[in-house]
Parts: C-alpha cells; sequence; structure tokens
C-alpha cells in the first residue's frame, strides 16, 4: 500500500511528475532565450569592433 501511494505522489503519470516536466520545459526555454540574446549581443559587438577596429591588412595601407 506504501508503495502504490509513492508511486501514486511521485510516479511518471503523477501531478509532480507532470510539474517537473513542465517546470523544466520552461527553465529549458527561458535558458536557451537568455543563451540566444547573449549570442545576439556578442555578434553585434563584433561587428562593432570590426567596423571601428581596421584590421591587420588596412592598418598596413594606412601606414603605407
Amino acid at each position: 500500500a506504501m508503495g502504490r501511494k509513492i508511486q501514486e505522489s511521485l510516479g511518471p503519470d503523477s501531478a509532480f511528475s507532470h510539474s517537473m516536466a513542465d517546470l523544466d520545459a520552461r527553465l529549458s526555454d527561458t535558458i536557451r532565450k537568455a543563451a540566444d540574446t547573449v549570442s545576439s549581443a556578442m555578434a553585434r559587438r563584433r561587428e562593432g569592433h570590426a567596423r571601428a577596429d581596421p584590421g591587420p591588412a588596412e592598418k598596413a595601407s594606412v601606414d603605407a
């Protein structure tokens, strides 16, 4: 009887299990969105630096 109550409370079809799966899905989505935001910000920053700071070939032509 005790095992059945534990199974009903914590088993794969339990409300707890469904709540944890929902929480996991929401947390994973939040982390994915945050990673996408950081990745985009880093790409924009690299592009900005590339435009503001000429590369080695461009520096050589400016110094010549």
